[in-house]
């Protein structure tokens, strides 16, 4: 068995990461064009970033094999750590690049959740071509790192031992640009971080101010003093006055966006919300399923998800219901064990749940679930709480053949490797319209059956979508990316006893809808104590509203969407995009010009915390 020295394996290691910091580079050109000729960023901070990244990342690859080199150990196992340590590191950077393409985030808490969490499997279907491409580019990859580790290239006894001093010299020079930066407020060259994966930003303003002599610019900062980690929800307990026991239909369609309301694509649910009532301006609390359904069933702010999840927490509305007696359905065609709602909104709600299935399709699951929701009505015999959650409007925007009725349409599996062209966003918007065509035909199904059991004059019925969906209209594909009108603007259709043709104009959102039901119902409570919301027919008519992601929350105008970071208890800077096409603009003085908002903000995602 052959052995080689520590010189010579140190050799080897820094030859790989000479090579693969290129291979790096290569690989990421679309993020570094994306922040110079989307964003508009400063070109000469974006090249240094985006060297500077590579390196980084790379000696990141590098520290397994470096470790190794310590230990004797044989030639060819050493090689092979080597091969796999930066093939992880490529793949990583081809994936994540890929899906900053589409969504503008990167690998993440997201991601990761996506992938360990039972039922996610339902939310995205990658195809075997993504599959079989992206595992021939990881072939490729291996290919190179062996012709690498093989000395074709570049002989290792003969790199100067002095480019590590400069590649150092760059990283170094890559902080302490952004550390100077930082103390200086200029946010034009902070934001580019932000299009590089796991980027380390460096602040060092003691140290700059005490040695350097560099002062801060002014700048102001606001504290969120988010500090409870333990609920207190609601505030106090509900009275209710001469209850009304409603029957409580919730019907929500994946990914259901503002302008799919129509005589075209949704014909029945069009007429249907004029004959009734339509919230004109209406917004989902999150641009994401777990953020957006949350908000409606919760009445509060969709961040607030994370400590619900974690205390087992259920809604008060439907703690109530239970209270009063209601029977419950909960219909869904996808898992709801992802996003969690098993453990959330439906925890006390078990038996109830109906949402796992055999059939692979979700047009079929869909049918199944109107026949489900229709059976109970057959022997519902006391006020009743249903939930409907339609699938076939997600990814691959699913229906019966029947129903193709927009054309020309994408068949067979997206490939993501691939880039959406134009051409290929438009055929898959045509299956998005298709499968929202199919569900207003089921949707339909179950108000005509409320009907004829004469049921639908003690009913209260709220049909909406958990969020919107985006084919590049803005540049994004999907949701969860950014809190345009694409993603977060929903219809709002509601049909209430006695109340008919009316429109609401004023900005609505899901948030609004608990208060909303618990007045019809006899609340004699302010919403305020158990919600985050208003009750939509209240005199109250703000011209902003909230929504929230992962990390961010966003001020919601008519014009504009202000994006402030959540997980720093002070927000330093905040983004400013416009409405219409969710460009970037100057936002250096929207603490100020936001500053009640945000405010406002900050005490609601305190309210309920202790």
């Amino acid at each position: 068995m052959h052995y080689f020295t520590g010189k010579k394996r140190l050799k080897q290691v820094f030859l790989a990461y000479i090579l693969n910091t290129l291979i790096s580079l290569i690989i990421t050109i679309p993020l570094f064009t994306k922040a110079v000729f989307d964003a508009k960023l400063p070109v000469t901070y974006s090249f240094l970033l985006f060297i500077s990244n590579a390196l980084w990342l790379n000696l990141l690859a590098s520290l397994i094999p470096l470790l190794l080199s310590l230990y004797f150990i044989p030639e060819k196992i050493f090689k092979i750590f080597i091969i796999l340590s930066f093939t992880l590191l490529q793949a990583f950077l081809v994936a994540d690049v890929k899906i900053y393409s589409y969504f503008k985030f990167h690998i993440n808490a997201i991601v990761i959740n996506f992938l360990t969490t039972e039922g996610a499997g339902d939310s995205l279907k990658l195809g075997i071509s993504t599959i079989l491409l992206f595992s021939l580019i990881i072939m490729i990859i291996i290919i190179v790192q062996i012709f690498i580790l093989r000395n074709k290239i570049i002989n290792a006894q003969k790199i100067p031992s002095r480019i590590i001093i400069i590649l150092l010299a760059v990283i170094i020079l890559d902080k302490f640009t952004y550390a100077c930066a930082d103390i200086k407020n200029r946010t034009e060259i902070l934001s580019i971080a932000r299009f590089y994966p796991f980027y380390q930003k460096f602040t060092a303003e003691r140290f700059l101010t005490k040695y350097l002599g560099i002062k801060p610019s002014p700048r102001e900062s606001i504290n969120l003093n988010i500090t409870g980690k333990n609920l207190n929800y609601p505030l106090k307990e509900l009275k209710f006055e001469k209850i009304k026991k409603y029957n409580i239909l919730f019907i929500v369609v994946d990914g259901f966006r503002f302008d799919m309301l129509s005589s075209k694509v949704t014909p029945y649910l069009y007429q249907f919300g004029k004959e009734n009532i339509i919230l004109e301006n209406h917004y989902s609390g999150g641009n994401g399923t777990r953020f957006g359904i949350f908000s409606l069933i919760y009445g509060l702010y969709g961040n607030l998800w994370h400590v619900f999840l974690d205390s087992r927490q259920s809604p008060v509305l439907l703690d109530y219901l239970q209270r009063f007696d209601y029977d419950f359905t909960i219909l869904s065609s996808t898992k709801l064990s992802y996003p969690e709602f098993r453990s959330t909104a439906f925890v006390k709600l078990q038996e109830y749940i109906y949402d796992t299935h055999t059939e692979p399709l979700s047009y079929k699951r869909d049918k199944i679930i109107t026949n489900k929701f229709k059976e109970f009505l057959n022997s519902a015999k006391k006020p009743f709480f249903g939930f409907i959650f339609y699938n076939s409007s997600h990814q691959f925007y699913q229906y019966p053949p029947e129903f193709e009725k927009f054309k020309p349409v994408l068949t067979g599996n997206i490939n993501y490797m691939k880039n959406l062209n134009s051409e290929t966003m438009e055929k898959l918007k045509n299956r998005y319209k298709n499968s929202l065509n199919y569900i207003d035909f089921l949707i339909k199904e179950i108000i005509e059956y409320l009907k004829s059991k004469k049921m639908l004059d003690n009913t209260i019925i709220f049909i909406t979508g958990d969020h919107g969906e985006e084919f590049r209209e803005t540049g994004f594909f999907s949701h969860t990316s950014a809190f345009n009108d694409y993603q977060i603007k929903t219809p709002g259709i509601m049909h209430i006893p006695k109340i008919k043709n009316k429109k609401i104009s004023k900005i609505t959102n899901h948030i609004d809808i608990v208060p909303t039901l618990f007045s019809l119902m006899g609340c004699q409570n302010p919403p305020s104590d158990y919600s985050n919301g208003n009750d939509i027919f209240s005199e109250y008519n703000k011209d902003y509203t909230f929504s929230f992601n992962w990390y961010e929350g966003s001020i919601v105008t008519k014009d504009y969407r202000v994006v402030i970071p959540l997980k720093t208890e002070k927000i330093k800077m905040i983004e400013v995009f416009r409405a219409n096409d969710y460009k970037q603009i100057d936002g250096k003085e929207s603490i100020k010009l936001y500053n009640k908002q945000i405010l406002e903000m900050a005490e609601g995602l305190g309210r309920f915390l202790r």
